[in-house]
């Protein structure tokens, strides 16, 4: 189970929403801290954080808020450093078909068959998809991108 996913709001304990929070949030904004200024120097850079589908769904959990923090935070951090030429985006992930699942033994398979078929594409985000997006990201090609979080869900929001 993800921290804070599965358990009712009134049910939540603070202590997993500081420790979600310490990790996603936090962690993307000490990793930020340590590069930008090198950044700034050289007058380019790129930032590519993760948020998740989730932020945009809207669950009253911990690691949504923390996610969708990391969003806000993408954006502002955008605004703020692209006059020094950083762009700065984040991949936000539907289901990937990754080891964190591997608990489900073999019921992985039919809950990813489950997820696919909520999709429009009718398929699951492999580690390649994700790692192709954030190829691009990381590329010139995408230099005039910045400030966006970038849903790789095969369609699954679509909001």
């Amino acid at each position: 189970m993800l921290a804070g996913i599965g358990v009712s709001f009134l049910e939540s304990k603070q202590e997993i929403w500081e420790k979600d929070i310490a990790v996603n949030l936090y962690g993307t904004m000490n990793c930020a801290k340590a590069v930008i200024p090198g950044m700034v120097k050289r007058k380019y850079g790129k930032i590519i954080n993760f948020s998740s589908i989730t932020a945009k769904m809207g669950r009253p959990d911990s690691y949504t808020a923390s996610k969708a923090g990391v969003s806000a935070f993408t954006r502002g951090l955008a605004t703020e450093y692209g006059p020094s030429g950083i762009n700065v985006n984040a991949i936000a992930p539907g289901n990937v078909r990754t080891n964190l699942f591997g608990d489900l033994g073999e019921g992985a398979n039919q809950f990813f068959e489950r997820m696919a078929a909520r999709t429009p594409l009718r398929r699951i985000q492999t580690v390649e998809d994700i790692a192709n997006v954030v190829a691009f990201l990381a590329s010139d090609v995408s230099k005039n991108i910045t400030g966006q979080c970038l849903q790789v869900d095969s369609g699954l929001v679509m909001l």
